[in-house]
């Protein structure tokens, strides 16, 4: 089976949107995980993955229906969101998103 330029690019851009929202995850659970007692927290991010993740309640639907999206599509990074909803359950925590830039 030969694949064209197109599907090729298709698979690249998947794989690296992949990796950087497994980025962004780890980056949102480091700082909260390394909190001993109950506290509250501001994690400031430019991922809309992440915080719509959360402040949408994304992450909480998908582990309901067992890492499944609505478009019945597996959730993609469901250790890195169970860990960070864990977090965000043990901890008062709230999320901001931060623009890259104006444009």
């Amino acid at each position: 089976m030969t694949m064209t330029k197109k599907q090729i690019n298709n698979i690249i851009r998947d794989y690296v949107e992949g990796k950087l929202d497994e980025f962004d995850l780890e980056q949102a659970i480091s700082p909260p995980g390394e909190l001993k007692k109950r506290s509250s927290a501001i994690l400031y991010s430019d991922s809309q993955y992440v915080v719509y993740g959360i402040t949408k309640g994304w992450a909480k639907n998908w582990r309901s229906n067992g890492w499944v999206k609505s478009d019945k599509k597996p959730a993609i990074n469901p250790d890195l969101w169970d860990k960070l909803l864990e977090l965000y359950e043990k901890h008062d925590q709230r999320q901001l998103l931060i623009p890259l830039n104006d444009n």
